[in-house]
C-alpha cells in the first residue's frame, strides 16, 4: 500500500515540527523537519487546485539552511506533479536524517519514494492536512487509490 502519514507538533502559532511516515512498494521511512505554519498553509492551498497549476505545483521542503530554496540539508520534502493523461498525480516524498559530523560519520539514512494518487486522494489529504494545522485532526493521511 502506498501511504503518507503526517503529524504536526506546533511550537507556537507560527512554527512547528512536521513528521512524515511513508511507505510505497516495499520502501518505508520516517523523517521530520520544522516549518513555518504559513508555508504549510500555502502548500495546502496549492494541493486544492484542480488541475494542479504548473507555476504553483504543491511542494514543501524543510531541513537545515537559511532559505527553503537553498537548504543545505533536506530532511523532509513532499512534492506533487501531474503524471499522465489519465489525471493521475505523482507524489514524491524525500526523508533524510540530520547530518552533523559528515554523512559517513553520522551514518546518514535517506529514502525517496514516488507513487501515484488521484485528485480525489489529494482533496481528502488537503482537507485532513488543513485540519492538522488547525488542531482538529491528529494526523493527515494520503492513501493512493490508484491500482
Amino acid at each position: 500500500m502506498n501511504l503518507l502519514q503526517l503529524r504536526f507538533a506546533p511550537e507556537d502559532e507560527w512554527h512547528g515540527e512536521l513528521t512524515a511516515d511513508v511507505s510505497a512498494r516495499g520502501f518505508a521511512g520516517r523523517g521530520s523537519a520544522w516549518f513555518a505554519v504559513e508555508d504549510l498553509r500555502r502548500f495546502v492551498a496549492a494541493l486544492s487546485a484542480f488541475p494542479l497549476e504548473a507555476q504553483n505545483l504543491p511542494s514543501i521542503a524543510g531541513g537545515f539552511g537559511d532559505r527553503a530554496e537553498a537548504l543545505e540539508q533536506v530532511h523532509l520534502a513532499i512534492a506533487f506533479a501531474p503524471h499522465d493523461l489519465r489525471g493521475n498525480v505523482r507524489a514524491t516524498v524525500h526523508l533524510a536524517t540530520e547530518v552533523w559530523n559528515g554523512a559517513a560519520a553520522d551514518l546518514e539514512a535517506m529514502v525517496e519514494v514516488g507513487f501515484l494518487v488521484t485528485y480525489a486522494d489529494l482533496d481528502q489529504f488537503a482537507s485532513a492536512f488543513d485540519g492538522l494545522l488547525t488542531g482538529e485532526n491528529t494526523e493527515a493521511i494520503l492513501r493512493s487509490s490508484v491500482a
